[in-house]
């Protein structure tokens, strides 16, 4: 016949038990960490696009730009929602297009609001469309 297995001594035991109530604690920190910064990127997110969905629906066109003012993503709102890509300037300085229309003392207070990292509002700018407008 067969011994029955030992059971561990209960210091052992014990000693799991802690081990395995550690673990769990920390993995239970560690999601809510990670929990709480997915909602706060979620918060940011949401002010957002409530804010662009505000400025969609109040300005003739906006955009976004990274650090170097390239153009990250923009639309412009004349006959319908024309959204910005490679060809109408996506990736590249706005100022720099040939299709970009403005004057010389508002294209310099943009690039200083821009350089300041301030924000602006009421800026004429134009961008000529492909028909001329």
């Amino acid at each position: 016949m067969g011994s029955a297995a030992a059971a561990p001594p209960p210091a052992q035991l014990l000693a799991l038990h802690l081990l395995a109530l550690g673990l769990a604690w920390w993995s239970g920190r560690l999601l809510r960490s990670s929990l709480l910064r997915q909602r706060e990127i979620a918060s940011q997110r949401e002010s957002r696009f409530h804010g662009l969905l505000a400025l969609a629906l109040a300005a003739d066109a906006y955009w976004e730009m990274d650090a170097d003012y390239r153009l990250t993503a923009g639309v412009l709102h004349l006959d319908g929602a024309l959204p910005l890509t490679a060809q109408t300037g996506l990736g590249k300085v706005p100022w720099q297009l040939p299709r970009f229309c403005c004057n010389s003392d508002t294209l310099d207070s943009l690039q200083a609001s821009l350089d300041s990292r301030e924000l602006f509002r009421e800026q004429q700018v134009g961008w000529l469309m492909s028909d001329g407008r």
